[in-house]
């Protein structure tokens, strides 16, 4: 059974190919268009994924949309008409933008740039996505999963347990209550773009020290369940318009960092050690109260499964020191999906359409994430050309490419280095 999974509309937009239950390709677009989280329509990836399996579009039993697009409208149009008429140019805004990228029917632009018929494209739900990429990836036979990231349809988190082939949901985290919309919500705060810069907030953590901790960790309200609630007094997750917080957020913690406009990472790195040191504790501090939220998350739910097997994904699932953490005091085996935001839902809605249709079939973990095109002499000096670089040395052997590039490293120098497939 083939089935492709696509992800795309919002950011990070992938195709993904699998064959009974084998992955057989995946990649993001933005590998093709070099727009960094391209949110456009996956043509290339598809492209690619199709001639990869060597098959054409009609040979394809299925094509799955990695989420529900009017369930998605339905929360930001509450959100809207809860705050009317004070966020009346929000809705607009985001309702013209909708109608602009064809947002409300997904489906049917499929239909329309595949040229296939309708009845073999469908719709999981995000969180459903996220949960099936990591579980059916692992090498699990049963596992807790979580998934927790900024928001899909109404979801913003859920706990399931998978058996076998079959995942089923125990806790659903609801809109507005998000982890990662208040970590990107302090990305923004801290000078950083969001949806992007997330993981150099993590970073700047280190250079810092968790001095307000208790302050930002009381924005949460645990609960027995597992889940949590935010204090909302602070954001505007529902309609934002420039950032996702309000002023009340300023007079709380004070005026934000200027944003980062140069991409230079030692420019960077140098930027963080002459801003106020504030800053840096702020991020610190932030790190550790997300990592304490996720620890309830996950504990409770080991203690009501059972579970010591844990499958992560979401984009809060890319925080790698709070996995560290997660695994060096609850002793549990992790897997965490390596594309664990929304490109990997295109995969784990192929994935989960897939199981649903074959629930006895095998499984076949994810072993190698070199799931991508690689390119030949010809590709090189065609992307030479196009780039107009004119002086390049083609080297016949290993041997001179090693010492090559051995000395200019010894001289101080930065190397790329491109080699065998794209890795998901």
């Amino acid at each position: 059974m083939l089935v492709l999974g696509v992800s795309f509309g919002y950011h990070d937009s992938a195709a993904a190919l699998i064959n009974n239950g084998r992955i057989i390709a995946a990649i993001q677009e933005e590998r093709f268009s070099r727009k960094k989280n391209d949110s456009s329509f996956p043509i290339n990836a598809i492209e690619f994924c199709l001639k990869a399996g060597g098959t054409l579009i009609n040979d394809l039993d299925a094509i799955i949309y990695y989420e529900q697009p009017l369930l998605k409208f339905d929360r930001i149009l509450r959100s809207a008409l809860f705050r009317f008429p004070v966020k009346w140019s929000y809705l607009v805004e985001t309702i013209r933008n909708w109608f602009e990228a064809e947002k409300f029917d997904p489906l049917q632009l499929i239909a329309n740039r595949c040229e296939v018929k309708r009845p073999v494209i469908k719709a999981i739900h995000h969180h459903q996505s996220h949960a099936a990429s990591t579980f059916f990836c692992s090498p699990f036979e049963e596992s807790l999963i979580v998934t927790l990231d900024g928001v899909g349809e109404h979801e913003v988190g859920s706990v399931s347990i998978g058996k076998n082939n079959n995942i089923e949901k125990l806790l659903s985290i609801n809109f507005p209550h998000s982890l990662g919309l208040v970590y990107s919500a302090f990305t923004s705060f801290l000078g950083f773009e969001v949806n992007e810069g997330e993981y150099k907030v993590m970073g700047m953590s280190s250079f810092g020290k968790p001095h307000f901790k208790d302050k930002i960790l009381d924005l949460f309200k645990l609960t027995a369940d597992g889940g949590f609630k935010v204090n909302q007094h602070y954001f505007d997750f529902c309609t934002p318009i420039d950032v996702a917080y309000k002023n009340s957020f300023l007079d709380w913690l004070g005026p934000p960092r200027e944003p980062e406009t140069i991409f230079d990472i030692h420019s960077q790195i140098e930027s963080v050690r002459k801003t106020s040191q504030y800053y840096a504790d702020v991020a610190a501090s932030l790190q550790k109260a997300t990592e304490e939220v996720i620890l309830h998350v996950v504990s409770r739910g080991m203690e009501r499964t059972g579970q010591k097997n844990l499958c992560l994904a979401g984009g809060v699932a890319l925080n790698s020191v709070a996995n560290a953490r997660i695994k060096r005091e609850l002793g549990c085996k992790i897997y965490v999906q390596p594309s664990a935001g929304d490109a990997g839902g295109a995969l784990g809605a192929a994935l989960y359409y897939y199981y649903l249709q074959h629930g006895s079939a095998a499984r076949h973990a994810l072993t190698s994430l070199y799931l991508g095109p690689d390119f030949k002499r010809d590709d090189v000096l065609e992307a030479l050309r196009g780039a107009t670089i004119e002086e390049y040395k083609e080297l016949e052997g290993t041997s001179d490419l090693i010492d090559q590039v051995s000395n200019h490293l010894a001289d101080g120098a930065v190397i790329g280095w491109v080699q065998g497939k794209c890795e998901w």
